[in-house]
């Protein structure tokens, strides 16, 4: 059990590396804002899911607790400045939406792999919803980045 903790770990300390290694990337001011969105979406995201529609149960283990917090706070909100950061590099409408579906899948695998760990149980709930959702806070998360630019200029 104590082997998946160190595995996630591992996965979150290259995610860290690898987007600190990054180059071009958006200022500090937008990725701050951008994160600052992307924890509170997420936060309440997943406390109306887990907490208030029973919808989710998280493991009953320590570790497994651990290691959805970590999901929670760290990976998923990683993964999405990835993909903000990664946007403005990409040339053209199509090759957007190609890397706006493919961040869509990795949060989704991700997701995936925690309901197989069984970190994440789903009672009421089935996977398309949680596509669904990652698709709807993706949106808006773009569109209060927008709403932001526009703001500063």
């Amino acid at each position: 059990m104590n082997m998946k903790l160190a595995f996630f770990m591992d996965i979150i300390m290259i995610c860290l590396i690898c987007f600190f290694l990054m180059k071009n990337k958006r200022n500090r001011l937008d990725n701050l804002f951008i994160l600052m969105m992307v924890e509170f979406i997420s936060i309440c995201y997943y406390a109306t899911v887990y907490i208030n529609l029973d919808a989710w149960t998280i493991g009953k283990s320590t570790e497994l607790f651990i290691i959805f917090r970590l999901y929670e706070i760290i990976l998923n909100p990683l993964i999405v400045l990835f993909y903000f950061n990664l946007l403005p590099k990409v040339k053209g409408i199509w090759m957007e939406i190609g890397v706006s579906i493919l961040f869509l899948g990795i949060l989704f695998g991700v997701e995936c792999w925690l309901v197989n760990w069984d970190v994440i149980r789903y009672i009421g709930w089935q996977s398309w919803m949680s596509l669904l959702a990652f698709a709807l806070g993706l949106f808006i998360l773009t569109m209060l980045f927008r709403g932001y630019q526009v703001l500063i200029k």
